[in-house]
């Protein structure tokens, strides 16, 4: 596609666009099928005496829409800049350029430039700092995230959950030509669990790269932090400062953000976020408050109002919060769940499971929906069975099964084969269910719950052996757990092996002795042994203690039966 033009389009409205003002023509350059990099002849001549100018700009982390125009894009254009725009159409953190290639496509283009910035945030303020490297040019990245990078704990399940692997040189590689680096994050460890694999990728690979780089840490601008100084106001300068040449502190006067920063809703949010974390309730729903007054259009807001909510015991404020922040953003994962989850506890499981229907239709490339869809299904087919509703019970295991079919690669092979173990039991097709039950055992042998589901299945079938077998597994893997010892005992009791029966119930009352089933149990299990004093003897025991068998009123604890009695 190199040379195409692309139609003039509508750029989106923002605060102060004219809403009817189209974007000039865009060029594209490449297109690799994921990658694609664009030009942007600027709107408007550069002011008197700036000179040329260029921004090679990098969309952030899940920006994948190629037609739209590029992180800045817009702003830039309009004063004076051309564009050079690097996007994806899927998140690959722009591993399918190497660094070479950007140079031997386009390095004579961008030397042709007085004054050239390389910009971007999160993933695409790493992939500034990665391309810019053999440029004279300045460097603007905030809030620099590669959570493929290995040195994120969690890069194999960003791998695995986008599908591209990290295969970009070092960024300390090759000679640094860059002229100055500028780099705005978030010094605080917050909420987000990645930010602090940032900070430690930050200090390790980037300053090692770039050791001279200016550092402007902005406390609870949270990631990106970007929004932070958009909101306030500061965004564009520490834009058109750096696409100066301005060293930081020179800049630093014109980005008074202690003094902005209470205008900024994503810093509002941070601190609320922060308050609650430190118990402090009452305090980040304030924050929340003043947050919403200046912006009631941004979900991530009614998240944490929700969870304030939940805090303070207001489960219908939270099941509010929750919804309105789906309305304003239907194709977000994070609230949908969140207020699946809530509704699951609440025993709102019909609108749960209508709410994630929709949302895998808005989102069908979102593994937790499907999963979350699945396990709502596989909950209301085993309740619709115990109901008696047969035919509804059976309708869910089918529709189930198709969300599972239509995983090729699932993320987690193992609870895959469960859940379609489970679902072809209430199918009534055992075969295929034990089938699905071994191999759920053998994807993950180390999970309790795996072997639990293949024991139970195996003594139903009335395959004892096989089902001891699976039961002892359970109590090997998960032998502080009361649940895995009456489990063996069940089997062991249906196998007529009475004595060791009676150990298993006695090792299950062991570890939650106030259970009043689990006394129950082994008042069974004793008299299914025949030793119906030593059931006696445990019968007094238990109602002593004050627990409350069938068939028996519950006694103080302590109180002993009067001579009389």
């Amino acid at each position: 596609m190199a040379g195409a033009a692309i139609p003039p389009r509508r750029a989106p409205t923002r605060p102060g666009d004219d809403p009817v003002a189209a974007m000039p023509a865009r060029q594209r350059l490449f297109d690799n099928g994921v990658n694609t990099v664009t030009f942007t002849a600027a709107e408007a001549p550069p002011p008197p005496g700036a000179g040329r100018a260029l921004a090679v700009t990098f969309d952030p982390f899940r920006d994948l829409e190629v037609e739209r125009p590029g992180f800045g894009e817009t702003v830039l254009t309009r004063a004076g800049v051309d564009v050079l725009a690097v996007q994806k159409r899927r998140e690959n953190w722009y591993q399918d350029i190497s660094r070479e290639a950007f140079a031997a496509g386009f390095g004579a283009r961008i030397a042709a430039y007085e004054r050239v910035l390389f910009y971007g945030s999160s993933a695409g303020a790493y992939a500034a700092l990665y391309f810019a490297r053999p440029f004279a040019a300045h460097v603007l990245a905030i809030s620099p995230r590669a959570s493929i990078h290995p040195s994120y704990a969690a890069h194999e399940r960003a791998r695995a959950r986008w599908g591209a692997s990290f295969r970009h040189a070092a960024l300390e590689e090759g000679e640094n030509r860059t002229l100055g680096t500028v780099l705005v994050y978030d010094p605080r460890l917050t909420a987000d669990t990645l930010m602090a694999d940032d900070m430690r990728y930050l200090e390790r690979e980037i300053l090692g790269a770039y050791p001279a780089a200016a550092r402007l840490p902005i406390p609870y601008s949270g990631h990106p932090s970007a929004r932070m100084l958009a909101d306030a106001g500061l965004l564009k300068p520490l834009l058109f400062g750096c696409l100066a040449g301005k060293p930081l502190p020179d800049l630093l006067p014109d980005l008074p953000w202690r003094a902005a920063r209470g205008r900024s809703p994503s810093h509002l949010l941070q601190l609320g976020r922060a308050l609650l974390r430190h118990r402090r309730p009452a305090a980040a729903a304030a924050m929340c408050e003043r947050a919403l007054a200046l912006r009631s259009d941004q979900a991530e807001l009614f998240q944490l109002l929700a969870q304030i909510r939940q805090v303070l015991q207001d489960k219908p404020g939270a099941l509010a919060a929750l919804r309105q922040a789906v309305r304003l953003s239907p194709a977000a994962v994070a609230p949908r769940l969140r207020l699946v989850q809530l509704l699951r506890g609440q025993g709102g499981m019909e609108e749960a499971i209508a709410l994630l229907r929709e949302g895998l239709a808005l989102a069908p490339e979102q593994p937790q929906m499907g999963a979350a869809l699945l396990e709502m299904l596989r909950l209301r087919c085993e309740r619709r069975m115990r109901e008696g509703a047969v035919e509804e019970a059976r309708a869910d295991a089918r529709e189930a099964l198709a969300i599972l079919g239509s995983e090729d690669d699932p993320a987690d092979p193992g609870e895959a084969l469960l859940h379609r173990s489970g679902l072809l039991a209430a199918l009534g097709r055992q075969e295929e269910a034990l089938e699905a039950a071994a191999a759920a055992c053998a994807a993950a042998p180390g999970r309790a719950r795996h072997h639990t589901h293949h024991a139970k299945l195996l003594l139903r079938a009335g395959e004892l052996p096989r089902a001891r077998e699976a039961a002892e597994a359970v109590v090997r893997l998960a032998p502080e757990s009361a649940a895995s010892h009456r489990l063996l005992g069940e089997v062991l009791s249906r196998m007529q092996l009475r004595a060791e029966a009676v150990e298993a119930a006695e090792n299950a009352l062991r570890h939650e002795p106030g259970n009043p089933r689990l006394h129950e149990y082994l008042l069974l299990m004793l008299k299914k042994a025949g030793r119906t004093e030593e059931a006696e003897a445990a019968r007094e025991r238990a109602i002593a203690a004050g627990l409350a068998l069938p068939g028996q009123a519950a006694r103080p604890a302590g109180l002993r039966p009067s001579a009389g009695n």
